[in-house]
């Protein structure tokens, strides 16, 4: 039987992942593997477990939202351990499922990550982070950072258009100079992203559609100050 190590936050989304652990758990069981389950208990649990136990897992499973998983990619990475990362999409907006097409129906997403095919994913990296699919500064990225989580829970990714009103009046400024390849943007910066989702914030498809989490290219977003609201 193959080790699994199945990590799953209790908080994410809107907590629904406690009625099916059972399942996922008699799931794995059935299909030859053996699993390890462990509920994170606070911010950052995630990326010291898998840091500290993935040399002994074969694949690790992680459900919750895109800030759990960016713990458990960027755990494995400074691991430096070669495990495979499973995903069952719990949380409020779920960007990434969302580029991969993986299911947010968590009886679906557990079988994917049984029976589907692997592969490799670019990751971006910020002095001495990782991130999975966004890094970003400003107004509009600290919208994120302020929302609460049972507002998340209850609103969905609405929570944060609630949470953007209120700062839309207040809206700072940041003097900045982003070179990109050989072309250099300099002045004020209400918000600046780097990411290759075709999804952040749970608002899709605004980019075209020439994008790919595997393709080795992050798109960016710069927004300039505005001198009207």
């Amino acid at each position: 039987m193959k080790k699994l190590l199945y990590i799953y936050n209790p908080m994410s989304g809107q907590k629904t992942i406690g009625n099916h652990l059972s399942e996922i758990v008699e799931y794995f069981s059935k299909n030859s593997y053996f699993p390890t389950v462990y509920a994170t208990q606070k911010a950052n649990d995630a990326r010291e477990k898998v840091k500290e136990f993935a040399k002994d897992y074969q694949e690790i499973l992680v459900s919750g939202g895109d800030g759990t998983l960016d713990e458990v990619v960027s755990g494995l990475l400074k691991s430096q351990e070669k495990s495979i990362i499973g995903y069952i999409p719990t949380g409020s907006t779920n960007d990434f499922s969302r580029s991969l097409k993986i299911p947010t129906d968590i009886k679906k997403a557990t079988k994917l990550a049984v029976k589907g095919e692997t592969m490799d994913i670019d990751v971006g990296q910020f002095n001495s982070k990782f991130f999975t699919y966004v890094a970003a500064f400003g107004s509009i990225a600290q919208v994120s950072y302020e929302t609460d989580q049972s507002m998340k829970n209850i609103f969905g990714r609405f929570a944060y258009i609630l949470e953007g009103v209120k700062t839309v009046s207040n809206l700072k400024a940041y003097k900045a100079k982003i070179s990109v390849d050989d072309e250099v943007f300099e002045g004020e910066f209400i918000h600046f992203m780097a990411t290759n989702s075709v999804s952040v914030g749970g608002f899709n498809n605004f980019y075209n559609k020439n994008i790919g989490l595997d393709d080795g290219v992050f798109e960016a977003v710069l927004i300039k100050n505005q001198k009207a609201l």
